[in-house]
């Protein structure tokens, strides 16, 4: 495992840093060239990426949070950052408006705005700690409920939700169909994906899966989660299965199916990949011997089928109208 590539005075470069930077990069590449196509303009793709970026990190870190809420709100710093957090939306909401009318440009007055509301958090914990706090900042920087300032918490169901809203309220502002750019998204996020899960495993962050004694088992000694024993490479089964997403995704992409078919298709594809993946982790069941990310799969799968089914329904309905609109009209 190669958890640190290199060095630069204090900066380290991480493996996974790298392929998390790869996963946006490369797919915003391939967006680039492909939009044309669908007369969108290439920049658009920069545009979609930076919302991306920000939607999922934000998705992630909420998601990781939400899991673990009595922990982090039974910690005075946090409740007080919280709440002045919620004090500072009315005026974000403000500054949003005034920075849309004055630039016109969504991405910017988003960004901004989620840099202040989430930068009144980061302050108001610092001076929580700094003023109220009988802890210093390392004491409170090591203890468990510090959520906001940790490394960890990259979910990706999370990160899936957050980058789909901010992406698509992106969008919306430049008045393109969503479902024509969902359908442009679909190979690129298994694609992400897929670097995302060689991050994993470059790092060893320990998303991989209970001992085994298959020829394929491996050991992380030198991960970021170390273990000396052979267990499953959970993420190269991510990889396989995700790349091969990725390949069904890119060969339909030029089809001429309703709009939101092909995300649809991402759905299924996505929602089965994870639950079948997740029975090799270590991952705590909640119902019905199953975990909360194959539940949340079946949801993934469920509204994947249901969307397909009901464009498809949609389109032979369409079809059917053609027919009759054009069937010669018998005198009698």
């Amino acid at each position: 495992m190669i958890p640190e590539l290199f060095r630069i005075g204090p900066l380290t470069i991480g493996s996974f840093g790298v392929m998390a930077m790869l996963a946006f990069l490369v797919p915003t590449l391939l967006m680039r060239k492909d939009f044309p196509r669908l007369g969108l303009d290439p920049d658009l793709a920069n545009g979609i990426t930076i919302s991306a970026m920000i939607g999922g990190f934000l998705g992630a870190r909420t998601y990781f949070i939400a899991e673990r809420w009595s922990m982090f709100f039974a910690d005075p710093a946090n409740r007080f950052g919280v709440y002045a957090m919620l004090i500072a939306l009315f005026p974000a909401y403000g500054l949003y408006k005034h920075l849309l009318k004055s630039r016109k440009d969504a991405i910017y007055a988003g960004g901004v705005t989620l840099a202040s509301v989430i930068g009144v958090l980061v302050l108001a914990i610092v001076f929580y700690i700094g003023f109220f706090d009988p802890r210093t900042w390392a004491q409170f920087a090591n203890s468990g409920a510090n959520l906001v300032f940790t490394g960890a918490g990259l979910v990706w169901y999370g990160g899936f939700a957050g980058g789909f809203l901010m992406v698509s309220w992106y969008v919306y502002h430049h008045r393109i169909r969503i479902p024509l750019v969902c359908d442009a998204l679909a190979p690129m996020l298994a694609l992400g994906q897929t670097f995302g899960r060689m991050g994993c495993l470059l790092s060893g962050d320990g998303d991989y899966g209970p001992p085994t004694d298959l020829p394929w088992a491996m050991a992380f000694p030198k991960g970021l989660v170390p273990t000396t024993e052979r267990v499953h490479p959970t993420p190269i089964y991510d990889m396989i299965l995700l790349f091969a997403s990725f390949l069904i995704l890119w060969k339909v992409r030029k089809k001429k199916w309703p709009a939101g078919s092909k995300f649809s298709l991402y759905l299924i594809l996505i929602g089965t990949e994870r639950f079948i993946t997740e029975f090799y982790r270590n991952t705590p069941k909640i119902v019905f011997g199953l975990t909360m990310a194959q539940l949340i799969s079946l949801g993934l799968f469920t509204a994947g089928v249901v969307w397909l089914w009901l464009l498809r329904g949609r389109a032979s309905s369409g079809r059917t109208e053609q027919r009759v609109a054009k069937a010669p009209v018998q005198s009698s």
